[in-house]
């Protein structure tokens, strides 16, 4: 589990090499990777998770179960009306438009040609 890898206090070279020999997919462990950052707490020697695991990992049965269909829990969010985007790799897996325009009525979408659903990985800047 991601919330056990021993990356806090880590260099980011040591923390980078944990992480590569718990996912061997490579994408899949360049993701994990691109959410550590230096802590500045530590002069930023070392690094420490960017994201709050115990709430994604606490919530992913409501984030993996989410589902386009309306249904009960869905009717009661309200949209979100602020600024928001979305970008998508043009060989990954979509929603149509309307579904994303439900539930942030604001949002601009992006598509990346040439990119799967690791945008941030298949196409990073050069």
């Amino acid at each position: 589990m991601i919330r056990d890898l021993p990356v806090e206090g880590k260099t980011k070279m040591a923390a980078t090499e944990i992480i590569d020999k718990q996912f061997k997919d490579k994408g899949l462990a360049n993701f994990v990777s691109s959410n550590i950052v230096y802590d500045e707490k530590t002069n930023y020697k070392t690094v420490k998770w960017c994201i709050n695991l115990d709430s994604i990992i606490d919530n992913i049965e409501s984030i993996i179960g989410f589902k386009v269909e309306s249904n009960e829990s869905h009717d009661k969010l309200e949209p979100y009306t602020g600024k928001s985007f979305f970008i998508n790799g043009e060989k990954s897996i979509k929603l149509e438009e309307e579904v994303y325009k439900k539930y942030f009525p604001s949002c601009e979408i992006f598509e990346i040609e040439g990119a799967g659903h690791y945008v941030h990985i298949d196409k990073a800047a050069t």
